[in-house]
């Protein structure tokens, strides 16, 4: 599964919004207790979006240390916005990096060839 440019897109430009229900830290470990969540977005250390059951693209953004978007996350105003960091050609897988607490806390690897630490 990924998520692909249908346009280009220029360093800066506005990808999109991350898409799912805002969890707390305890319904988060009550959802997924016997399972790794997966589409979990930080915004503070209790609160998270949880993209789990959405079909919006951005679910789909793949792991890459080197990805061609980077996010800000607005906790005043609980969501996370994705942003090109490099040219972006049509066809382009889009992928940001996860960062390394996210493998730390994942059964999970990274994709060969997508993460050198």
């Amino acid at each position: 599964m990924g998520a692909f440019a249908v346009e280009a897109a220029q360093p800066g430009r506005w990808v999109g919004r991350y898409q799912g229900p805002l969890i707390s830290l305890d319904e988060q470990q009550d959802l997924y207790y016997e399972t790794d969540p997966e589409y979990l977005f930080q915004i503070t250390p209790d609160l998270y979006i949880d993209g789990n059951l959405s079909e919006h693209f951005t679910r789909f953004f793949n792991h890459d240390q080197r990805g061609n978007l980077n996010f800000t996350v607005s906790v005043d105003e609980r969501r996370v916005d994705f942003f090109a960091a490099s040219a972006i050609a049509p066809g382009s897988e889009l992928c940001f990096d996860y960062g390394v607490g996210y493998w730390l806390g994942s059964a999970a690897s990274p994709a060969n060839g997508s993460d050198s630490r």
